[in-house]
């Protein structure tokens, strides 16, 4: 029996139907750019130093005294003081100078915080007030103007230090001795040693343990400082014959 043979291309192969595997596609996860985390820390860093400004000026102003709490604001003097010590702490780099509306919401309060400190740290009205903001107002040019921000820094501290001495410590025991036993006694002068106490500073005595709001108040300005604080630039370094010479900025 003769078999007809079967042509290659009569043959009829079934189609196998195999799902075709892909290989998994992995997407490379967005790097963000160092200009957009940079702005974003700059923001961050803006917010929280406007956040501990307002915590500054607002204790700032709290003043437990005999028989209530009151709360003192800035004058005229306390604000120029504080213009220009804001002027100088952008000039000298202690605060970043601002780059957006955060930046200016920050320095603002700043601003009005320091007012606030130096209404608590200057002596009350009268003869003491006149002699300290006269002399702090002939020497500040010359003592904050010049050196780094470090320096300058120093040198608040150190007013800080020697406003709240005379302050919360000389003007009361001196106020305590210039009124006698009893109030308007003082060297046999009777009511006129009163008013010579009030020439002398119109102090009013805070209970014990209010300082301490003074103090909180004063860390919040420090801090906040700290958080404008500007960070310093690499030192540059500069070739002196054979040698390098590192030069800090």
């Amino acid at each position: 029996m003769n078999v007809p043979p079967v042509k290659a291309a009569d043959a009829h192969v079934p189609e196998l139907n195999a799902p075709q595997v892909t290989a998994p596609t992995l997407k490379a996860p967005a790097v963000k750019s160092p200009v957009s985390m940079r702005r974003r820390t700059d923001a961050q860093r803006a917010t929280a130093a406007a956040l501990l400004f307002l915590a500054a000026g607002v204790l700032a102003g709290v003043a437990p005294v005999q028989g209530g709490v009151e709360y003192r604001v800035f004058g005229m003097v306390e604000g120029v003081f504080a213009l220009l010590l804001a002027y100088l702490l952008m000039m000298r780099g202690a605060w970043t100078r601002p780059a957006g509306a955060l930046g200016w919401m920050a320095i603002a309060y700043g601003t009005v915080a320091t007012a606030q400190v130096l209404e608590l740290l200057f002596p009350p009205p009268g003869l003491v007030e006149w002699v300290v903001v006269a002399g702090v107002a002939i020497a500040a040019w010359g003592v904050f103007s010049g050196g780094t921000r470090r320096r300058l820094v120093g040198s608040l501290a150190s007013l800080a230090v020697l406003l709240a001495l005379l302050k919360f410590s000389v003007i009361p025991v001196l106020w305590e001795r210039l009124g006698g036993p009893a109030q308007g006694t003082a060297f046999g002068l009777g009511d006129l040693a009163e008013t010579v106490r009030r020439v002398f500073a119109d102090h009013r005595p805070m209970r014990r343990g209010g300082e301490l709001v003074g103090f909180a108040a004063l860390c919040c300005w420090a801090l906040a400082t700290r958080v404008l604080w500007a960070p310093d630039p690499p030192p540059t370094v500069s070739r002196s014959g054979d040698e390098d010479v590192e030069i800090d900025p």
